[in-house]
């Protein structure tokens, strides 16, 4: 049978997707996402499936019927085609099914277990729905996370109208099956829009983890497969291959024996440099045995061919047949060949990026593992390769799996993949979303996908997308960009904040738009709920879409819309875009549409414009002359005169000019002919007679138009090489200009005088004037809008001329105000194509992420006008100044760690951390960030005992001054004033805290500061500061941890006296959520005592205090809290009681993301008690980060020698910096290590 010789397989409609996970038939309407699996599929995949017709059939037919069942089983024994029919199913379903498949096999390294199945499997399904691969999976939460991708995935399907098929080939090849089986994930009630195909060997075990009642363990789902003849004919001739080449010449030896222990993958010239061969000695040797022996198949990151066993049989056999010892040493020598590598340098086998870790894993090197997962290089090298992280990360998670099943467990080496893994994260945190649209301009779809999906923000991991797909459809790739956009959709219907839901929609819908499907497009951009919103989203869609070439489709949604201004918009732009794609009659269809006459005269402006440009001059003239309002009848004439000159028409170009000027000296507003006689002038002036503009511009009498005229005829003088008269111009502009009343407007314009006489070449002048205009944007200082866009206007103003405006700029003190000023100067730099400043001023952008973006987008403007070379190095630039910006976030984390330390008790290592990350700070460019880090510091200073303390307190709060709005500065207040108590000058942090306006940013930072006079054993004036705060919740918040303070530090008389200061307090409070709160850390104090009796009476009031508070979810976080006090005072009985009533509580809630803190808080009230099962049970279902930040706690509480597995489960669920308190506490040694190895990623 030939390929495509079984349509109802094939699908005559569809497009077949060929370099993707997902392996599926695509009509024109539904394109799918795609990745690199595929590859794998292709390489056991049949040229030609013979003599299956039948069997195909019945497949075709399962998939498809809904009414089929759920489950179907195909059993046969060995080589009897299996594979082959399935890989051909795979790689050709039929329409309007997806297939998502694994096929177990040993032939390929690390791809016969459960965790390979899960890692493949949701590689597929989070591709399908356009979501990152979980950073963050331990053998527990991959079980969670398969099943719940593939309840998404099934009912994505359902939305769209299609059946999910799970395929399993070689289902009784799992190498796990003894212990933890493949077949215990399969589903065992598949969603009603998903089945499940599985294949293997005749009447294999069911695996005992399958679980009674799966549908695995009903005979009726098994159907047999007859054995094919032409594959017993393969068999009989690989095997007799096999046998020959064990007893071959030593190079024939040699080959089989490294791609056995390699586990397929290498390639010929791989395999050149392991033997010491040359070519065509391995060509010859492998030639020899056919193609059933070795095959080849795609590398996945490279089009170079790789070679594997042919059969899983011939694996086992070699395995089997080479024996231990010998494999022992083909892996060594693969290990020597791998280490001559240890730079990566271009060039780089392919196998060293998968393969080569796949064989560690399989054969169980952990050191080469962590050695490869710790390797930065080699990530970047990997970086390099695929365009994004997400390897590196698959594979530091299965080193640190590796190690969580050792006992003891191995924290340190746990935490410093943790430091890694986090480094790499950070990298993609300030990914521009613009970029991958850049890099698939310059030509590398590929790595534009790569990068888009590492975005770590999920909204902008979705703008991203969005903006990739469109730019691939504006490079006439509409199949990838309709299926990137598809990618964006679904990603998009992840958990988005509900205050970013607006942009991420309006994102896709113009994305689906302009990939081609207007329809879904709109009805994406319809489902917002507010109507200003969604017609502005609406409008933008209809323009994608005539963009897309559908301009009927998307005059009649602009047609459709309520909205005046945006429909206006949408029309505008639709027939714009008609023009300029030469369809002149849908453009003016569109444009007589409008109603309102002045409208219509703007909109067939526009058109006549954008024909005149497009080259049709005599259509632009028929527009131009059906304008019935003169103003914009001259701008027309204008715009074609322009075009026409441009083109060198000069007869057309004279032509248009002396109408424009007859049409607009006609007009008998004063206003309107002014703003014509602009137009008219400029016209004039590309019609090769500069001086009559001149003289026509003198003829207009506002000041603002004539300067605008007198600048503009002056530039054209100067394109025609007259720069003294052009300069004669500027100075009458600038005189005109001056007489402007108001002061920012004459800035304004004299911002064009500025630009006109830079072209001119008179340097001293445009400094002068540069000056002067500046001095006057001082007037506009309570606008600081306004005043960016002057600035803005006058340091694009120099285009390539002198830098003198950059130094005006640079005097600004405001990093932020001077990065807006910038940015917008360049913005007006791309605008007029002036690219080479435009770089330059990027350049100066101080805040990385901001100039990351700036830069993208003076690369994507250099692209888009052919210099591709000098953009390709820009977009460089870009991506590795966004990958590098991760100094604020580390020196805050360096900071914490040397406050954890100095807790822990070792002052010398605090000390040397905090200087570091004191190093750091300083750096920092952005004053801001610079601050927040500098407060950070100083608080580890504090902690440490160093007596700069004040010093970097004063420079924080100095920089948060100058640079800060309130809400950041308080935020700095809130450190500054910790560092400050702690090293001893009280009247300072209570100054910081008095500066603190919002109630709930000082609260806690004031009671921080008076509990750090109560540790140190004052009472009365403890007493005194807290009676002094006016704010009734500060004050219960200082009541309850001043007493919880002096209780731990072993005050304990004074303890009890404020402990029933505070619950005279609670007496007077009558918000049930305080006083519950209140009377738990007075209840945790009293315990911290001794007297458990007391305690427990404060935690039963403070219960019933929680039991009133009205809100559902502050209610359940009340009483876990209260448990919690409860557990800690030795009544785990009545804390599990309070649990189980806050979790009855819940039960209404079913989304348990929902309530995910409040699930946390609960586990941590059962953790106290001792039960972590439970704990772990109540948390199973919550984002990875939240259950390791539980860990991380429970750590904290149990014994040392149970906390090390607790560590270690932490800082491979969650982030390094989590586990910092508890790791202070269990090993202080391994925390320093670590924050040192962090430290080193800088």
């Amino acid at each position: 049978m030939e390929p495509g010789g079984a349509a109802d397989a094939r699908g005559a409609k569809g497009v077949q997707i060929g370099d993707g996970n997902l392996q599926v038939n695509v009509h024109a309407d539904r394109p799918v996402a795609r990745s690199a699996y595929h590859h794998q599929i292709r390489a056991i995949a049949p040229d030609v499936l013979v003599g299956r017709e039948t069997d195909l059939a019945d497949l075709v037919s399962f998939s498809t019927d809904p009414d089929a069942g759920d489950y179907l089983w195909l059993r046969a024994g060995p080589w009897a085609g299996k594979t082959a029919l399935m890989s051909w199913f795979v790689l050709n379903p039929p329409p309007a099914v997806r297939v998502v498949s694994f096929f177990v096999t040993a032939r390929f390294a690390a791809q016969s277990d459960r965790d390979a199945f899960t890692d493949v499997v949701i590689e597929q399904l989070a591709s399908m729905l356009g979501e990152p691969v979980p950073a963050f999976l331990t053998d527990a939460t991959r079980v969670s996370h398969l099943w719940g991708l593939l309840d998404a995935a099934a009912a994505f399907c359902a939305d769209h109208g299609e059946r999910l098929v799970l395929l399993v080939d070689g289902l009784d090849e799992d190498t796990g099956a003894d212990t933890h089986s493949i077949a215990a994930l399969l589903p065992a009630s598949p969603a009603a829009s998903m089945c499940v195909i599985v294949a293997g060997r005749h009447d294999p075990p069911v695996p005992s983890d399958v679980p009674a009642g799966h549908p695995l363990r009903n005979k009726a789902v098994a159907r047999t497969l007859t054995t094919s003849p032409y594959a017993q004919d393969i068999r009989r001739e690989a095997e007799r291959e096999l046998k020959r080449l064990l007893r071959g010449t030593p190079v024939e030896q040699d080959l089989l024996g490294l791609v056995t222990a390699a586990g397929g993958g290498l390639s010929g010239r791989d395999l050149e440099e392991l033997t010491g061969c040359q070519a065509w000695q391995i060509e010859e040797s492998l030639h020899a045995v056919g193609g059933r022996t070795f095959s080849r198949r795609p590398a996945s990151e490279s089009p170079t061919e790789v070679y594997v066993l042919g059969h899983e049989e011939l694996q086992l056999a070699a395995v089997r047949f080479l024996g231990d010892t010998r494999l022992s040493e083909y892996r060594q020598r693969l290990h020597t060949w791998a280490d001559g590598y240890q730079r990566w340098p271009e060039g780089t086998p392919g196998y060293l990026l998968r393969g080569y870790f796949q064989m560690l894993q399989a054969s169980g090197d952990l050191d080469r593992m962590t050695a490869c997962a710790l390797d930065s290089a080699r990530h970047n090298w990997m970086l390099d390769v695929s365009g994004g992280d997400t390897i590196a990360l698959t594979q530091i998670a299965a080193a640190q799996d590796v190690l969580l099943d050792r006992d003891p467990a191995d924290v340190r080496t746990t935490a410093t993949l943790a430091v890694r893994r986090d480094s790499l994260i950070e990298r993609n945190r300030h990914i521009p979303v613009e970029l991958p649209a850049l890099w698939a301009v310059l030509g590398n779809p590929g790595r534009a996908r790569g990068l888009a999906r590492s975005i770590a923000d999920p909204v902008e991991r979705v703008k991203g997308l969005a903006g990739l797909s469109v730019a691939l459809a504006e490079e006439g790739n509409q199949v990838s960009a309709a299926d990137v956009a598809r990618e964006a959709e679904a990603a998009a219907g992840g958990s988005t904040p509900l205050h970013r839901v607006a942009e991420v929609r309006a994102a896709v819908a113009k994305a689906v738009a302009r990939s081609g499907n207007l329809t879904e497009g709109v009805a994406i951009a319809r489902a917002f709920p507010d109507s200003p919103e969604q017609s502005e989203v609406v409008s933008s869609v209809a323009e994608a879409g005539a963009l897309a070439g559908d301009v009927l489709g998307a005059a009649q949604v602009a047609r459709g819309m309520s909205e005046s201004f945006w429909r206006f918009r949408a029309q505008r732009a639709i027939a714009t875009t008609a023009a300029m794609t030469g369809d002149i009659r849908s453009a003016v269809m569109v444009a007589c549409e409008l109603a309102d006459p002045r409208e219509q005269a703007e909109v067939l402006r526009d058109v006549a414009r954008a024909a005149a440009l497009a080259g049709d001059i005599s259509g632009a003239l028929v527009v131009a002359g059906a304008i019935a309002a003169t103003e914009y009848r001259v701008g027309a004439l204008a715009a074609i005169a322009e075009a026409a000159a441009t083109a060198g028409d000069l007869s057309h170009a004279v032509r248009c000019a002396s109408a424009a000027v007859a049409v607009a000296r006609a007009i008998f507003d004063r206003q309107g002919r002014d703003r014509a006689l602009v137009s008219a002038a400029r016209a004039t002036a590309w019609a090769g007679n500069p001086h009559d503009a001149g003289e026509l511009a003198r003829t207009i009498t506002d000041s603002h138009s004539r300067t605008r005229a007198l600048t503009e005829v002056a530039e054209v003088m100067v394109r025609n090489g007259e720069p003294d008269q052009a300069a004669t111009l500027a100075r009458e502009a600038e005189a005109v200009a001056r007489s402007i009343r108001s002061l920012d407007q004459q800035a304004w314009m004299l911002a064009l005088v500025v630009r006109t006489s830079v072209l001119t070449g008179d340097h001293d002048y445009v400094r002068q004037l540069a000056d002067h205009a500046w001095t006057l944007t001082v007037t506009v200082a309570d606008n600081p809008e306004w005043q960016a866009t002057i600035r803005a206007e006058l340091v694009a103003a120099e285009g390539n001329g002198s830098s003198h405006t950059l130094s005006l700029l640079k005097a600004v003190a405001d990093a932020g105000e001077r990065d807006d000023v910038a940015i917008e100067a360049v913005n007006v730099l791309i605008k007029h194509g002036v690219f080479e400043r435009a770089e330059l001023l990027a350049r100066t952008v101080a805040d990385p992420a901001a100039r990351a973006r700036t830069i993208t987008l003076v690369a994507r403007a250099m692209a888009r006008a052919g210099q591709l070379d000098r953009a390709r190095g820009m977009a460089v630039d870009a991506e590795t100044t966004a990958r590098t910006h991760t100094a604020p976030q580390r020196a805050q984390a360096l900071a914490k760690a040397a406050c954890a330390v100095a807790q822990a008790g070792d002052l010398a290592r605090a000390g040397d951390l905090v200087r570091s990350a004191e190093s750091v700070a300083v750096a920092i460019m952005d004053p801001l960030s610079r601050a927040r880090a500098t407060a950070s510091a100083a608080e580890a200073f504090a902690r440490s005992g160093s007596d700069r303390t004040m010093e970097l307190v004063h420079e924080a709060e100095r920089l948060a001054d100058i640079f800060g709005e309130d809400t950041d500065r308080e935020r700095i207040l809130q450190s500054t004033a910790r560092a400050a108590v702690q090293a001893g000058d009280t009247a300072h942090a209570l100054n910081a805290v008095a500066a603190i306006s919002n109630r709930l940013n000082r609260a806690p930072v004031e009671s921080d500061v008076i509990a750090v006079l109560a540790r140190s054993g004052s009472r009365k004036r403890v007493r005194d500061l807290v009676r002094t705060i006016a704010d009734p919740y500060s004050q219960l918040t200082a009541a309850a941890a001043v007493a919880e303070a002096a209780a731990e530090a072993g005050h304990h008389h004074n303890a009890l006296v404020l402990a029933r200061d505070a619950v005279a307090m609670v007496h007077a409070c009558d918000v049930a959520s305080w006083r519950a709160t209140t009377l738990s850390t007075v209840a945790k104090a009293v315990a911290r005592t001794g007297n458990l009796g007391h305690a427990m009476g404060l935690v039963r009031d403070a219960a019933t205090a929680a039991r009133t508070v009205t809100d559902q979810r502050d209610r359940v976080r009340s009483l876990a809290r209260v448990g919690q006090v409860a557990a800690l005072a030795e009544d785990s009985d009545y804390a599990m009681s309070l649990v189980a009533e806050a979790d009855t509580d819940l039960g209404t809630v079913t989304d348990s993301m929902a309530v995910s803190w409040e699930l946390q808080e609960l586990a941590k009230a059962v953790v106290l008690t001792g039960d972590l099962s439970r704990a772990e049970a109540m948390i199973r279902d919550l984002h990875p980060r939240l259950r390791g930040q539980l860990w991380a706690y429970a750590a904290q509480h149990v014994d040392p020698d149970d906390a090390r597995p607790l560590i270690a489960r932490a800082l491979r669920l969650a982030d390094w910096q989590d586990s910092i308190d508890a790791l202070a506490v269990v090993d202080p040694a391994v925390l320093a290590e670590s924050a040192e190895a962090y430290l080193g990623e800088l």
